[in-house]
Order: structure tokens, then sequence, then C-alpha cells
């Protein structure tokens, strides 16, 4: 989660457009695995079912911010 925060923070301070792009898809990698990591703690019932849909919830909303800005970043790159 940490080296997905770093990426996304490096993304946004990065002067070059054409550099955030890479970093926002090595962040959007991390994400989806952490995504799958929390689903993995739910079935093994390390967590409880509360805390993965609560967890859930941000995750998506992270992953359609990410998506958007990724997206933003396509259409003026020409990408």
């Amino acid at each position: 989660m940490l080296d997905m925060l770093v990426l996304i923070i490096r993304a946004y301070h990065s002067k070059e457009t054409h550099r955030k792009y890479p970093l926002l898809e090595e962040a959007n990698t991390h994400l989806e695995t952490l995504k799958i990591l929390i689903r993995l703690a739910k079935d093994i019932k390390t967590i409880p079912d509360k805390w993965y849909i609560e967890y859930e919830v941000k995750l998506q909303e992270i992953g359609k911010m990410l998506g958007g800005w990724m997206k933003a970043l396509k259409e003026t790159s020409g990408r």
C-alpha cells in the first residue's frame, strides 16, 4: 500500500506528463494486488467480513480515481 502511495505522489509531482502514466500504471498494479490480498485475508478469516467490505469500497474508489486520471492523461497525450 505504501508503494502505491509513493507512486501516486511521484506521478502527482512529476512535471513531465509522459512520466506520469507509467507511474500510475504501476500504482494500479499495486492496487489490484492489494485487492487480491484483502480478499484472501477475508477468505482465510484474518479480517472480518465487515472490514473487507469497508476496504473494498475504499479500494474501488481509489481505482476509479486512478482510472480517471490515467484516462485523462491518455486523452491529452494521444496514447
